[in-house]
């Protein structure tokens, strides 16, 4: 993402998919000494062929740690025997980090309900295409958009989060209709599109910003005071 490849330093800051495509390179003078994994609930258990077991199989002595603020997936915890990480070592809870690190939250229930019957279900998620249907039926996204207005009439920088790339541009529509200025960030749309509607929100030229699985993991503006969860 630097546009800068250091490959010979002690200390290697990158993505998996960067160390995985270099490892050979990356581990020319020997193999890790040390392997410092972020999000480390994404590492299957070993056997399962994926990079971060390739990386971890290519330096079998490294001393692994790992973090995460998921401690468990569908109810099973990321540590223990026959996973990559032996221990949970330390815990923090949001009272612990609240207000030092993480922003104070006080959360809203919607008061308009989408009927979610017929929304299929894998692997314990909603199926997005039952649930972008369910959420883009125009009573409720009407009805949805309308009461982000009047919760949200004090709050400066909302953070909108969709269903998928239809139901994102629907809900965008939906907010400029009322007019509440929106940019939005699609995996279909150019980069450069991208940036100038992320520059824009940063600079509050615009007060919503609507997206589909891409204001992900790291994502930080701290303007933001009202996050919208529009999927189920």
């Amino acid at each position: 993402g630097l546009n800068q490849r250091d490959t010979t330093q002690r200390i290697i800051f990158g993505g998996v998919q960067s160390i995985y495509k270099r490892m050979d390179a990356l581990t020319e003078a020997g193999p890790f000494g040390v392997i410092i994994c972020d999000e480390a609930h994404l590492c299957a258990p070993p056997g399962e062929d994926i990079m971060y077991n390739a990386v971890f199989s290519h330096n079998p002595a490294a001393q692994r740690i790992g973090l995460s603020a998921t401690p468990s997936r569908m109810g099973v915890p990321v540590w223990g025997d026959g996973r990559w990480w032996s221990d949970c070592v330390y815990t923090a809870g949001i009272r612990q980090l609240t207000p030092e690190y993480l922003a104070p939250l006080v959360g809203v229930l919607s008061a308009q309900e989408a009927d979610l019957s017929q929304v299929r279900m894998k692997g314990g998620e909603f199926v997005q295409a039952d649930a972008s249907q369910a959420m883009s039926e125009e009573r409720v996204a009407q009805a949805a958009v309308q009461e982000i207005c009047v919760l949200a009439r004090d709050r400066k920088q909302w953070a909108v989060f969709c269903c998928d790339i239809a139901h994102t541009r629907l809900v965008a529509k939906l907010l400029r209709e009322q007019g509440i200025t929106c940019g939005v960030l699609l995996s279909d749309q150019p980069s450069a599109e991208n940036d100038e509607a992320l520059r824009a929100f940063e600079a509050g030229k615009t007060r919503a910003l609507a997206s589909c699985v891409m204001m992900t993991t790291g994502f930080d503006i701290p303007a933001i005071d009202c996050v919208v969860l529009l999927r189920p």
